[in-house]
């Protein structure tokens, strides 16, 4: 997974998943915080078929360390 390190998401590594961002200046959230705005705005503005493989991977990243595995209303 690329990020800026275990603690932080970088946004601007992933283009489908920076679309999540449109609202917010800083593109770099705290891991928690960037497993949030996925379980909150994914299903919501992004269709599966967008995302490559490593967006794929780098959820599920996420939603298994801060969502129990799962992301709101988004079957991958």
């Amino acid at each position: 997974m690329k990020s800026t390190n275990d603690d932080s998401f970088d946004f601007t590594l992933y283009p489908n998943l920076l679309l999540l961002l449109w609202d917010r200046k800083c593109k770099v959230l705290k891991a928690a915080e960037a497993a949030d705005v996925i379980d909150e705005r994914l299903a919501k503005y992004i269709r599966p078929e967008w995302l490559t493989d490593e967006e794929k991977k780098v959820i599920q990243v996420l939603a298994d360390r801060f969502a129990a595995g799962i992301i709101n209303g988004w079957d991958y």
